[in-house]
């Protein structure tokens, strides 16, 4: 076997059994979760309401978007610019494309991706000073995580 096919043979094994995990949990507990943070700790994640701000964005309710995360926006403009960056980039060659070219400099820039994740975790530690538990749908604790299970295990007489 080669070295790519098995690299390939054990990435598709790592993601069939994190979701293997993750739809077991799904099924010990009746509800639907990805986020493997929020499995083990209960606690919303620093991307916790990402997919849901995303649909509503889709669906052109800004607002409500805006409120289940604040720094949608951001997030996809940081996706826009690693997969222009990486993909878009070698084709078009003697074009000048100044959005490629913007997009190509904040991805070449040291402190850009930093600077989103510093943003997020910033955003994380408000929301959880602000709203945590109960201000939204995603800032609410998870009984059926695992840290909670061991924590309720132990302390039953």
């Amino acid at each position: 076997m080669t070295p790519e096919k098995r690299k390939i043979l054990t990435l598709s094994g790592v993601f069939f059994l994190i979701f293997g995990a993750l739809g077991f949990y799904s099924f010990l507990t009746g509800k639907f979760q990805l986020c493997i943070f929020r499995i083990f700790t209960g606690l919303p994640c620093p991307g916790c309401g990402l997919t849901r701000s995303f649909l509503l964005l889709l669906q052109g309710d800004m607002g409500n978007s805006f409120r289940l995360h604040p720094l949608l926006l951001p997030v996809l403009f940081t996706l826009l610019t690693a997969f222009s960056s990486t993909i878009l980039s070698g084709k078009g060659k003697g074009k000048k494309n100044i959005l490629l070219s913007f997009l190509k400099f904040l991805h070449d820039s040291k402190y850009f991706y930093l600077t989103i994740f510093l943003l997020l975790i910033l955003q994380f530690i408000v929301r959880m000073l602000l709203f945590f538990p109960g201000g939204t749908e995603v800032m609410n604790y998870e009984k059926h995580s695992v840290i909670y299970l061991i924590y309720s295990f132990f302390t039953q007489n």
